[in-house]
């Protein structure tokens, strides 16, 4: 009876059967590994060599090792349980190493443990650093935003101080320009009173002259009066005269005819009389006559008004300095270039500065604390993030940084209905005048001589009013690249 048995039934087969008549699988005929002899089924031992029919396979690779090898042909790894599995020597069962490779691999391994301890106190040490990094900027931070609200608290203070002190010298001012007011006022009326009573007087003066003219005229115009008076008086005491002499002889009381001498009458005595002439007095030399001095009319001297106060360029900027959100349109114009023009906005920090490149709008937005600069093309929808300082100032920074130069003022002029305090100063060799509106200390006006010519940089539109935080932020969406 045939030992050999069918793996896939259990159906007996003979010797010379490769397949099962049963179920038809392919019956496997296992030869010695050692001399290549067909081996019966399930024998041990080949028949042939009478060597051991089971292989010892690599456990690393699966590969057959030849009996008596210690290491696998295929991967090289030891396949023998009594050997070390780096160097091959005999070990003791139950050890897998010999002692000078095992020293060698605990050193290797602690090697490996003092590596991985470095390596993880380095990542330690990194995490850490990188967290106090991060604290000390939020720290940082946390003082520039605090210094930012103090400078933001101080400015707000200095300019209500300066408003206040500002309407203090208003007050002042106007009650200074009502004080002379009252002055001039009461100046006035005193040179009214003053000169309705020199009119009193004068008038007093003149009725006295009238009252004492007859003593104050002239000796010839008193003396012809004085002689009319005596020629009337002499007429009538001659006309009294003959008048009684007349009444006397006619009464017979006088004279009588026995009486008179021979060769005279009455009649002849008095007609003698009146041809005898009164002889006149001589007449007496014209004293010089005098004027009396007339008073000059006093005039009060005008109080003079109160002196307006004055301004330094230190004034003028502080008040720049003071310049919290604003928005403005600038034109630039150059010798022998198109006319640039560009509108900007800024609040505290930040700047938004639109204008024109290569035909197409370009939007610069700058944050000063951040120290960042996005130029932004609307029309790509695109933002190039570019290195800081920007490449222009706004009006203020242009105005603050004329105190580098030492400007003096030269004159003070109008613009647009806006008193200005014109500057002149000097930048590497070119001169420059800027018109700064005294009210807030704003730039409408900047001219700069050189000598390719004149560019001239004018601001218009100004509105001071609270701007937006969201104008100064890039549009959702857009596209960040690096120069």
């Amino acid at each position: 009876m045939s030992s050999r048995v069918c793996q896939g039934c259990g159906s007996a087969l003979t010797e010379d059967v490769r397949f099962c008549p049963t179920c038809g699988k392919e019956v496997v005929i296992k030869a010695c590994p050692a001399c290549g002899a067909p081996l019966p089924e399930g024998s041990k031992h080949c028949p042939a060599c009478g060597k051991e029919t089971t292989p010892q396979l690599c456990k690393s690779c699966g590969t057959i090792v030849p009996e008596g090898s210690n290491f696998c042909p295929s991967c090289g790894k030891v396949t023998s349980p009594h050997v070390c599995e780096i160097c091959g020597t005999p070990v003791p069962e139950g050890n897998t190493l010999c002692i000078p490779c095992e020293e060698k691999e605990n050193a290797r391994k602690d090697r490996e443990a003092a590596l991985l301890a470095q390596k993880a106190a380095e990542t330690i040490a990194r995490e850490k650093a990188r967290k106090e990094a991060e604290e000390a900027r939020e720290r940082a931070r946390q003082e520039k935003e605090a210094a930012r609200k103090e400078q933001e608290a101080a400015k707000i203070a200095r300019k209500e101080a300066e408003a206040i002190a500002r309407e203090k010298s208003r007050q002042e001012t106007e009650a200074a320009k009502e004080k002379a007011k009252q002055e001039k006022a009461a100046a006035r009326e005193a040179q009214e009173a003053a000169k309705s009573a020199r009119k009193d007087a004068e008038a007093v003066a003149r009725e006295k002259t009238k009252r004492e003219r007859p003593s104050q005229e002239s000796p010839a115009r008193r003396f012809s009066g004085l002689r009319s008076r005596r020629f009337a008086l002499i007429s009538t005491v001659s006309v009294l005269v003959v008048a009684g002499v007349v009444y006397l002889i006619a009464s017979g009381i006088l004279f009588s005819h026995q009486d008179e001498p021979a060769g005279e009458s009455t009649t002849g005595i008095l007609a003698e009389a009146a041809r005898t002439p009164t002889p006149e007095p001589e007449p007496e030399p014209e004293p010089e006559t005098v004027p009396e001095p007339v008073p000059e009319p006093v005039t009060e001297p005008e109080p003079a008004p109160a002196p307006e106060p004055v301004l330094t360029v230190d004034d003028l900027l502080s008040r720049t300095a003071e310049i919290i959100s604003v928005r403005y349109d600038t034109y630039l114009t150059r010798p022998s270039m198109p006319q640039m023009t560009s509108v900007t906005w800024v609040k505290y920090n930040k700047i938004r500065m639109e204008r024109t490149e290569q035909g197409q709008s370009a939007v610069y937005l700058i944050d000063t604390d951040a120290e960042t600069v996005f130029r932004y093309l609307p029309a790509q929808n695109t933002a190039t993030e570019m290195p800081y300082p920007p490449p222009t100032l706004t009006a203020m920074q242009d105005a603050l940084s004329i105190r580098d130069y030492n400007p003096i003022i030269i004159s003070t002029e109008t613009i647009d209905e806006k008193l200005c305090m014109v500057v002149q100063y000097t930048v590497t060799g070119q001169s420059r005048k800027m018109w700064l509106w005294q009210e807030y200390g704003f730039p409408l006006r900047v001219e700069i001589t050189a000598p390719a010519g004149t560019t001239l940089v004018e601001s218009v539109n100004i509105e001071f009013n609270d701007i937006p935080d969201d104008v100064f932020e890039l549009p959702e969406g857009v596209k960040i690249t690096s120069t």
